[in-house]
């Protein structure tokens, strides 16, 4: 692993690719092509698949921003307040808001939305009350509900069927664009960093290039932590328990390594433990 600059990783990031965070009508006309990411093949843009997408991605530059990680060691942490503080906040993975309102807060402007959660929580979304539990429950978040959709052929089409039911106001459901995804993965294997990005790591990567500071929570890729007094465990997910998910295809222990150089270089700011302790 290449030991990371801080100076210019704004720039590096941003060139060219922050408004690519999701498929628009701007940037995906009709006619065009957009490549899967894990399969080979190339989804042509139809007019009707056209009419279903917003028409553009702009974002201001943004003064702060919060990336909430799903870590366990989010819990008792009393990090809501200062999370929600930010100007935009970045959540992972449809995490649940209000039973953990203290400690991860509930404000969102983007929350990412991996598909193969309507598997694990909705069944696939194979009856329509799967379906519609699945609306009721994103009702929840503000902002775009940002889907990881373009991973295979079939899991775009699974996609399609959950937004032609998605008849609520309090998001858009949105999806991620292909070339994003490649061109911040491709950033981070010229640095060392082969394996595929976290969600987390990802969406850190956005917030440096249209954020002034990215502040980081929920970031912790290990089973145990340590205090003044004693070690104890740390759950992979703050709000749920997962059998053997600390065998995960992300070397999220590299890219730990990789966010604290960050932290140490004050391009971004790690937070852990209860904010008010002043700790990492």
């Amino acid at each position: 692993m290449k030991t990371i600059k801080g100076k210019g990783i704004h720039q590096e990031l941003g060139s060219n690719i922050t408004n690519l965070l999701f498929v628009t009508q701007e940037n995906s006309p009709i006619g065009s092509t957009l490549p899967f990411v894990y399969e080979k093949g190339l989804w042509k843009v139809s007019s009707t698949f056209y009419k279903s997408l917003p028409k553009k991605a702009t974002f201001d530059r943004l003064t702060r921003c919060s990336v909430v990680g799903n870590s366990g060691s989010l819990l008792h942490s009393n990090c809501g307040k200062h999370i929600d503080e930010a100007d935009f906040v970045y959540r992972c993975n449809a995490a649940p808001l209000k039973p953990f309102a203290a400690d991860a807060g509930t404000k969102s402007n983007l929350t990412s939305f991996n598909p193969s959660i309507f598997e694990k929580r909705y069944k696939g979304i194979a009856k329509q009350s799967s379906l519609k539990k699945f609306v009721s429950d994103m009702q929840q978040y503000h902002g775009y509900l940002w889907g990881a959709c373009f991973s295979g052929r079939s899991t775009l089409d699974l996609c399609m069927k959950a937004i032609s039911g998605y008849n609520i106001k309090e998001n858009v459901f949105v999806l991620a664009h292909p070339y994003h995804y490649k061109s911040f993965h491709d950033y981070w294997i010229r640095r060392g960093k082969k394996k595929l990005p976290s969600t987390g790591f990802y969406y850190t990567s956005d917030a440096l290039s249209r954020c002034n500071e990215t502040h980081l929570y929920g970031f912790w890729p290990f089973p145990k932590a340590f205090d003044d007094i004693s070690s104890y465990n740390v759950s992979y997910h703050y709000f749920e328990k997962l059998e053997n998910a600390w065998k995960e295809p992300h070397g999220m222990n590299i890219e730990f390594s990789i966010l604290v150089q960050l932290h140490l270089l004050g391009v971004v700011k790690i937070t852990m433990e209860n904010v008010n302790k002043g700790r990492l």
